[in-house]
């Protein structure tokens, strides 16, 4: 439910970039025409990144890596056998 608020200013924002940076004129039918194919090629490059992104997130070893070595087993259980006695 609050996500819709960030997703709209997130699309106003980029419309407004999009309009500033291409000096496009909305009021005219031509400059709309033009903002919306920009609007629309921005928007579908804009999924294509997040399924790329969701893509390499799923795909990374997000488990920890083991790094116990034998020298910390045996200064482990050395401690293990100290706290028993």
């Amino acid at each position: 439910m609050k996500a819709w608020p960030i997703i709209i200013i997130f699309l106003l924002i980029g419309s407004y970039i999009i309009i500033k940076t291409n000096s496009i004129d909305v009021k005219e039918s031509e400059g709309r025409s033009e903002f919306i194919f920009k609007f629309s090629r921005w928007i579908i490059n804009l999924g294509f990144n997040l399924k790329t992104l969701a893509g390499n997130a799923v795909a990374m070893n997000w488990l920890p890596a083991n790094t116990t070595n034998s020298t910390e087993i045996r200064h482990l259980q050395s401690l293990d056998w100290r706290i028993a006695r």
